[in-house]
């Protein structure tokens, strides 16, 4: 351990509370696109900033069309890195502490994203900062990478593994530690059938999420001509046309550990299946979704369960909606880093009669030997701060380290801390976000030794 670094973390630890403070306050959730501006502008106006704020610490810093951004330390072609992302998913509604507020409330920094991911690429600049203080003489570049669209589709990777070399060596700082030697793949599909919202139904719509991957805390549906009785989780609301709104009440969490969470779109169709509360043909449809998906999270309702050394296939019912005459239930699968996604799809084909499948999108996994020279360095710099176990795991997550080669995550989660990336209690404890600093700074010392 490199305690002059420390020290100059230290030191610098107002500047990075408020560097962070600043970039909380944007709200850079993708939008619409926008002339020079792919991920809209609130994403636009975070990297600016980002960019703006590492210039002022000394570093080189460029901005490849507002996809991705990066600062600089050294000299040469070769750089090992550390890539972050600025792009956050909505905020949801619960919050106690605006979330783009910044607040500092009982020794904590609230808002989305302090954990999520600009709370440690902050610290992994800061760490940076350190080192070129320290006066330390890297023998390969040291890049901190801005990325912009992790959250919903990782274009900005797509950008920049067409215009930039691979790094020697790097990390993505968006998981857990010691360090994450292996990512589940992903499979995201849309489960689609007709849908009548017309006079040919007693419902009237139904709706409920925002992004695929995160556990929904809200959905609600209109029905008519039913008496809704009370259920824990339910509300029901009469509306002046005689209509009832029922409103489902969840816990949100992140969408590769959906077990964590309470799904409000399981609990909506539960309650409406189980009480005969939907008519006909969406009646049944509903069923299906009711016998299937809504009582588990790792499949084994529809026997397609499976595990290895990095756990167990989850899944996730991100987002509802009828759109054009179908509803659309949006999935995101978490399937084992050994296992395959092969049968998956047809087992949903063949258990829910009546849907189709569409818009498929298909993640391989990520598989590091826990050996590497990348994952033995991380875990003995983490080993140095905190006591317990220090070998690498396995997260149904995916991470940059699936779009960049010779990457992997590492933290910022402790083992066995809160969860609460996704959620509507986002924090990051100041004291944590000093020492990932110092931990980040000097794993790139000896990464780029």
């Amino acid at each position: 351990m490199n305690n002059k670094l420390n020290e100059i973390v230290e030191k610098n630890s107002k500047e990075l509370i408020k560097a962070l403070q600043d970039m909380v306050k944007i709200k850079s959730v993708r939008d619409t696109p926008k002339k020079g501006m792919p991920f809209g502008e609130g994403v636009c106006k975070a990297l600016n900033k980002q960019l703006e704020i590492a210039e002022k610490l000394g570093f080189k810093v460029t901005n490849v069309d507002n996809y991705y951004g990066y600062a600089e330390y050294g000299e040469g072609e070769e750089y090992v890195c550390a890539l972050g992302h600025l792009d956050v998913v909505p905020e949801g509604d619960g919050w106690q502490y605006g979330p783009y507020s910044g607040q500092i409330v009982d020794d904590k920094l609230w808002g989305r994203g302090t954990i999520d991911d600009k709370g440690p690429i902050n610290a992994a600049l800061f760490a940076l900062a350190a080192l070129k203080e320290s006066g330390f003489k890297p023998s390969k570049k040291i890049r901190i990478i801005f990325g912009c669209d992790e959250e919903t589709g990782c274009e900005d990777m797509e950008y920049y593994n067409e215009r930039e070399k691979a790094p020697i060596y790097g990390f993505t700082p968006d998981a857990d530690f010691p360090a994450i030697y292996g990512e589940k793949g992903i499979l995201r599909f849309e489960l689609t059938t007709p849908f009548d919202l017309t006079g040919g139904s007693n419902i009237k719509s139904i709706a409920g999420g925002i992004v695929v991957n995160a556990v929904p805390d809200k959905a609600e549906a209109v029905i008519i001509g039913k008496t809704c009785p009370d259920a824990e989780n339910i509300t029901c609301k009469e509306n002046a046309d005689g209509s009832v709104t029922v409103s489902a009440k969840g816990s949100p969490a992140h969408g590769s550990i959906p077990h964590t969470g309470k799904n409000a779109i399981g609990i909506l169709i539960k309650y409406l299946v189980d009480n005969n509360l939907v008519e006909g043909k969406e009646g049944e449809k509903l069923s299906f979704i009711r016998k299937y998906l809504c009582d588990g999270t790792f499949g084994a309702e529809l026997g397609i369960d499976m595990e290895d050394e990095t756990g167990s296939l989850t899944m996730n019912m991100g987002i509802v909606d009828v759109v054009d005459g179908k509803l659309r239930l949006h999935m995101d699968l978490r399937y084992p880093c050994t296992k395959t996604d092969k049968g998956i799809l047809e087992t949903f084909l063949a258990k829910l009669q009546g849907f189709d499948v569409e818009n498929v999108e298909n993640t391989k996994p990520l598989y590091v030997s826990k050996e590497s020279k990348l994952i033995k360095t991380i875990t003995d710099v983490y080993s140095e701060f905190y006591d317990g176990d220090s070998t690498a795991t396995a997260i149904g997550g995916g991470t940059y380290a699936k779009h960049l080669h010779n990457i992997v995550a590492f933290g910022p989660c402790i083992p066995g801390e809160e969860v609460v990336e996704h959620t509507n209690h986002e924090y990051i404890k100041i004291d944590h976000l000093i020492t990932l600093a110092k931990i980040y700074a000097n794993a790139l010392e000896l990464l780029s030794k």
